[in-house]
């Protein structure tokens, strides 16, 4: 166990999901002054950001409610796909679900471009040795973080190791940082492991980080590949859900989101919501 020597019995996250909704409820649209004042602490609404009706949610996820072939035939059709070795394709695949086990880590291998050649091989060797030569402050985040959800989930306790081993190396990985500064959809990009004040991957690991790791332990059976998709999916998606940004798939995007269909198609209950002062 990597924590078995460490007490982390005085430290904790630097911040959690409360701490950013607080900070998401302190944004401000462009709003007048007497109007602010009537406005819910939690509404979004006066942020002006274009997002989805129930409608266009449909058709953009209408893939999810077709499943015109059988088992069988579904997973041939996904091993054709895999032998066209061609993202769009597997990415298509993957947005009708229900896609077999044994298949699915190399489908998302092919969308995220994770795939393992020599460069990956050696910069995961390299970022093993860093862990094992250098000792981060952030470790003992990384440690009770690891330790405060995945430890204590039924589904995901048996790969407390593994979580470990990954985030360690994540945290050390500068490449995250360089990575996430070439995001032309990234507004405020964190900087890299040389310029930033802070873990070498320009990222401060807050409560639950290592839960965006774990679903990816059931498709890989070794941590290189595990970190390279995971790391990938981190960078495409996952830090838009920690950062405030003006994305359609940021954090901020989809609170509005949910709450205009909520206002919309459950009417009176957001009515109540808002009498009460209630948060959706």
């Amino acid at each position: 166990m990597f924590e078995s020597q460490v007490d982390l019995s005085n430290y904790r996250p630097v911040y959690a999901p409360k701490d950013l909704l607080e900070v998401l409820l302190s944004l401000k649209g462009p709003t007048k002054h007497e109007e602010d004042e009537f406005l819910p602490r939690w509404e979004f609404s006066h942020i002006a950001l274009p997002v989805k009706n129930l409608f266009e949610l449909r058709v953009h996820f209408g893939d999810l409610l077709r499943h015109d072939v059988g088992v069988a035939e579904w997973t041939a059709q996904c091993h054709k796909v895999l032998a066209l070795r061609h993202a769009p394709v597997c990415q298509q695949v993957l947005r009708k679900g229900c896609t077999p086990a044994p298949v699915r880590g190399q489908l998302w291998a092919f969308v995220l471009g994770s795939h393992i050649d020599t460069h990956q091989t050696e910069h995961w060797d390299s970022l093993k040795s860093t862990v094992m030569m250098t000792d981060l402050i952030v470790d003992k985040l990384v440690f009770k973080d690891v330790q405060l959800t995945a430890t204590n989930d039924d589904q995901y306790f048996v790969f407390e190791d593994v979580l470990y081993q990954v985030m360690l190396c994540f945290s050390r990985d500068a490449e995250i940082g360089q990575l996430l500064s070439a995001d032309s959809n990234s507004q405020n990009p964190p900087k890299s492991g040389k310029q930033f004040e802070g873990p070498p991957c320009g990222i401060v690991p807050h409560h639950g980080i290592c839960m965006f790791a774990a679903p990816f332990c059931y498709l890989y059976d070794t941590p290189v590949k595990l970190y390279f998709t995971f790391r990938a999916f981190y960078i495409r998606y996952c830090h838009r859900l920690t950062t405030i940004n003006t994305h359609p798939q940021g954090i901020v995007s989809l609170c509005l989101l949910y709450e205009k269909l909520l206002q919309t198609h459950e009417p009176q209950l957001w009515s109540h919501f808002r009498e009460l002062q209630i948060q959706p």
